[in-house]
């Protein structure tokens, strides 16, 4: 059961971390380092983030508040007024150190694995705001964009004239005081599909203006991350999106094109080049996918093959090509994806499990899914990467595995956070080890 602090507890509580604290905090932040310095019990739910910005806001003799409507920073008066200068300074360093070090990668892992926490799900599936503060929010702080400075992002920015009336969007983000991304937010559950209104009218009512005109749009649910512009007609947002990053389901080589968006290296004119490429790359891929299922256009072309000599292609000989050329396809993919992988998993193309072993990639994650179940059915508790591992190597189940991997350790959390997550609870720890794994069947 969650226990109840009372105000002076909470005041407590906000006061150590906020002195602890870099820059000025968010609610949601504050809560997240209290749990982290062992200052309160776990608890996910709003009253705690509310009742601590009501302390905040009330005790105008000891905090500071930060920021505009309903994304607010809070900081300790006795510090001194915060130099957003130097934070503004402090905050371009972390996300340049983010973005070379590798943790951008982390925390998109991280915020992956929150979409198996079924606790979070419950609370967010239909609260567009807690979908916003406990996904999409976190999201865009990977990417290098702090919501809560105003010089970075426009909440609540409307397209209409001197900012009333109008359709408005959740965020406008900012860099060097100009638009690049404007942001609309659902809720967890909402389909996307058909739901650019308020963007499309927001898009086309900003056209036109200098300094306010903004080309790119971000759709999301907070698993699902839709990217927009106008490739298709100036000043009015394209029907279908240009890239999208789902975190359920995403590659190495997606996370290198989301990187394209993040606050250091977002170049507008480039990504819509990009962009621009990409829809007509999925528009080839449309009409492929077609003629793979249903062979037409190659038909006259093939059948040149199977007619005699000085014949007509005949009725026959298009229904005979039709079923030769499917069954080429098929074969065509199938050994496509033996010899290079299947691209949405940990073992890609230019691993030694693909190009050195005699056996399909698919046939090797199956090794390293049994062996995952084998430990995690023999444990009592969660375990780690270094644990299963271990076990697996003391009961000498390692030898099962035909992957000549290096790192058998990062493959097997790999396998166990992507591959099996209709059979894995993914625990975040926070420590050194990384995230803890247990079979569902178990809980």
């Amino acid at each position: 059961m969650n226990r109840k602090y009372t105000d002076e507890e909470l005041k407590e509580i906000l006061i150590k971390v906020l002195k602890e604290a870099s820059k000025p905090l968010r609610k949601v932040t504050i809560a997240e380092k209290s749990e982290e310095m062992g200052l309160r019990d776990k608890n996910q739910n709003d009253s705690f983030y509310n009742r601590i910005a009501g302390i905040a806001k009330s005790d105008t003799e000891t905090f500071i508040v930060y920021g505009e409507k309903r994304i607010k920073s809070y900081w300790l008066k006795s510090r001194g007024e915060y130099q957003k200068g130097e934070y503004q300074k402090t905050f371009d360093k972390d996300v340049e150190n983010t973005l070379e070090d590798g943790s951008f990668k982390r925390k998109i892992e991280e915020l992956a694995s929150k979409i198996n926490d079924e606790k979070l799900v419950e609370i967010v599936k239909t609260n567009e705001a807690q979908t916003r503060s406990s996904l999409i929010d976190v999201f865009l702080g990977a990417l290098g964009y702090d919501v809560s400075d105003i010089n970075k992002c426009k909440v609540e920015d409307r397209a209409g004239s001197n900012n009333r009336g109008g359709k408005k969007v959740d965020y406008t983000l900012l860099k060097n005081d100009n638009p690049v991304l404007i942001v609309e937010a659902k809720n967890y559950q909402a389909s996307l599909d058909g739901s650019t209104e308020q963007l499309s009218t927001y898009f086309t009512n900003k056209a036109g203006k200098t300094g306010e005109k903004c080309y790119l749009a971000l759709l999301s649910n907070g698993h699902k991350y839709l990217f927009f512009s106008d490739l298709d007609d100036d000043n009015k947002i394209d029907k279908d999106s240009f890239f999208t990053f789902d975190l359920k389901n995403y590659n190495d080589e997606d996370l290198k094109k989301l990187e394209k968006f993040s606050y250091n290296k977002i170049d507008v004119d480039h990504i819509k080049k990009w962009g621009k490429k990409e829809k007509n790359y999925q528009k080839i891929l449309t009409a492929l996918k077609a003629e793979i299922n249903e062979p037409n256009a190659l038909i006259y072309h093939f059948g040149q093959v199977l007619k005699d000599k000085n014949k007509q292609i005949t009725s026959a000989i298009k229904t005979e090509c039709k079923e030769h050329l499917k069954r080429a396809f098929r074969e065509l993919c199938s050994s496509s994806k033996e010899s290079n992988s299947n691209e949405r998993t940990p073992f890609s193309a230019n691993t030694q499990d693909s190009t050195k072993i005699n056996k399909s990639s698919s046939s090797i994650r199956n090794e390293f899914k049994d062996l995952i179940r084998k430990v995690l059915q023999t444990a009592q508790t969660s375990l780690d990467k270094h644990e299963i591992y271990n076990i697996a190597e003391q009961k000498g189940w390692l030898q099962d595995l035909s992957s000549k991997s290096k790192d058998i350790k990062k493959k097997l959390s790999e396998v166990a956070m992507y591959e099996m997550k209709d059979e894995i609870i993914v625990e975040r720890s926070g420590g050194k080890n990384g995230a803890k794994y247990c079979l569902k069947s178990k809980r």
